[in-house]
């Protein structure tokens, strides 16, 4: 019996020995990211100390792996449209209507004899015409009786206006409800009654239609102006606005026809500006059509513009989602808590949410068409602004000019004082405040593109020491002087390192568009962080890699020229 059971125990042994044996072939032959992740081995990059702390578990690695050659993010924008004004401005040439009436001789006949007899009757038509009708008033029917025997009967347009016994002259005034373009005047004689061996006759001379025509050539003006596909694809808005030169009582109605779309029709305040108010949707792209009618009277419409506004922009924003586990993170901090060092009025690429437009300047860009001004003007408000041709006077609010995100002045600010690119030094302009004047005081000195934490006096330096590199927050250039090794450039988008994306990948964002070989410029957020797109090319790739966040991310487009995307896209790739 106890044999039996030393061989069972035995066999046992030996059973183990070979299933462990073979569990070790089997792992040993594995992938080295498979047999990592099922001894959850600790992947450590190559080259680290052996003190490091590890990054992740080979479980981690499969996750990003898996990321690679797909899309987080693929989308087809389309037409980004960027509209460098809010509103337009459509000027017109002055216009002058009016309509002159006068007499007129419509139709006329030498004579015309007419009878009726017992066995002889003789009526006549005569036929007229109106050119309009509705311009034709106070007409008249004339005519001279030579000689009469009975009574006179006219109709007009089978409607009798006339019975009556002979008379030397006669004027009938021909009622304005029975004209038509074409009239039929028929002459007729009463019968003879019981004097059947009589006849009843009419003899006339000189008949005449007249009447007041007006002459409506002059009294319609067309003109034509015209808006681009992107101002109309974004209408809001649009007012016509103009001056008639009139007098109220010599006037009739104005009538005004937009692309055949009637927006107006009464009699306007003479000696002021008309405002009237219209849909946006009769507006074509491209050339459009207004027309001008007077009912009567003389117009002399003049300061007549159209006016639009557009619609608040709303740039396309696209959402991605990346794995947790595609992260690693510090040991000692929580995976769901991070904590970036924006503050509210630094120069950073980084709108903080409580921030307001005028406090800090990547608010102000976030704005359509905005510009900043370094310097707190006298009224708050003003610090960061639109600028547009009709109100340039904007421009000396700023002493120090103001600028884009790139630092260039607005079209109707250059060659002022604050701007950087024009290679002028406007009389008076502190060297503060004007990058060529700093240079021009000295070729040797130091320029801050973005004002310094020490304030505007530090933007232009004489001389820099390694304290004050880190100052100005865009770092100091200068023509002629080199100081990149005192000056090392760092980036100014620091985030607090509590997690990094998986060592050995990287994320991208591609775009493609319609190649039609124009230059292609931009703003882009990643998750708040912006980078500049410039290109010529049908497709754009830069990695975001550093911007990335654990779950949810964002990306919004803010084009500075129209752009056709294509598709935009994100994805992980081995760095």
């Amino acid at each position: 019996m106890k044999q039996r059971k030393a061989q069972s125990a035995s066999s046992a042994a030996t059973l183990i020995v070979l299933i462990a044996g073979f569990i070790l072939l089997y792992i040993l032959f594995l992938p080295a990211e498979q047999r990592a992740a099922l001894l959850q081995d600790e992947y450590t990059s190559s080259g680290s100390s052996s003190d490091s702390t590890p990054y992740s578990t080979g479980t981690q690695q499969a996750t990003v792996q898996a990321l690679v050659g797909e899309s987080l993010l693929s989308e087809s924008p389309g037409r980004v449209y960027y509209l460098k004004e809010s509103s337009y401005e459509h000027d017109l040439s002055p216009v002058n209507l009016y309509t002159t009436t006068e007499a007129q001789v419509i139709f006329t006949q030498d004579s015309l004899y007419i009878k009726n007899g017992i066995f002889d009757q003789l009526f006549r038509n005569i036929s007229f015409s109106l050119v309009d009708p509705d311009y034709t008033d106070n007409v008249l029917l004339s005519f001279n009786v030579a000689s009469a025997q009975g009574r006179l009967q006219i109709k007009l347009n089978s409607q009798i206006i006339y019975d009556a016994a002979s008379q030397a002259s006669v004027v009938i005034s021909l009622p304005d409800d029975l004209l038509s373009d074409v009239n039929t005047l028929e002459f007729m004689v009463t019968d003879v009654g019981y004097r059947f061996w009589t006849t009843n006759a009419y003899q006339l001379d000189t008949i005449q239609v007249t009447g007041d025509v007006t002459d409506i050539s002059q009294q319609v003006s067309k003109t034509t102006f015209s808006i681009s596909d992107t101002e109309k694809f974004n209408l809001d808005r649009a007012r016509l606005y103009f001056y008639p030169d009139c007098s109220p009582r010599d006037v009739g109605a104005l009538k005004i026809t937009m692309n055949n779309a009637q927006i107006y029709s009464s009699i306007p305040d003479c000696q002021q500006i008309n405002v009237v108010e219209f849909s946006p949707s009769v507006l074509s792209a491209g050339d459009n059509y207004i027309l001008f009618k007077a009912e009567k009277g003389e117009y002399l419409i003049y300061s007549i513009s159209v006016k639009t506004e557009l619609k608040e922009q709303e740039f396309p924003t696209y959402y991605f989602d990346i794995d947790d586990a595609a992260f690693i993170y510090s040991e000692d901090v929580d995976r769901e808590v991070y904590t970036a060092d924006y503050e509210c009025g630094d120069t950073d690429s980084y709108c903080p949410d409580d921030c307001s437009e005028d406090s800090d300047p990547d608010c102000c860009f976030e704005g359509r068409n905005k510009y900043w001004c370094d310097i707190m003007p006298s009224n708050t408000e003003d610090r960061c602004t639109e600028i547009s041709e009709a109100d340039i006077s904007r421009c000396s609010l700023c002493a120090a000019g103001y600028e884009d995100q790139r630092g260039y002045a607005p079209d109707e600010c250059e060659e002022q004082c604050g701007d950087d690119h024009d290679g002028e030094c406007p009389d008076g302009c502190s060297t503060y405040y004007d990058k060529d004047c700093c240079f021009a005081e000295d070729e040797d000195n130091f320029w801050c593109d973005q004002v310094p934490q020490y304030g505007i006096d530090n933007v232009c330096e004489t001389s820099l020491s390694e304290d004050e590199c880190d100052d100005c927050p865009s770092d100091y250039t200068s023509d002629t002087n080199s100081f990149t090794e005192s000056c090392p450039t760092e980036g100014a988008d620091t985030l607090a390192e509590v997690y990094e994306f998986f060592p050995g990948y990287a994320v991208w964002i591609v775009f493609t568009f319609v190649d039609d070989t124009e230059r292609k410029t931009g703003d882009v957020y990643v998750n708040g962080h912006r980078f500049y797109l410039d290109t010529y090319g049908s497709t754009y790739e830069r990695e975001i890699t550093e911007y990335v966040e654990p779950g949810s991310n964002a990306i919004k487009i803010e084009p500075t020229r129209t752009l056709e995307i294509r598709k935009l896209e994100v994805i992980v790739a081995i760095s």
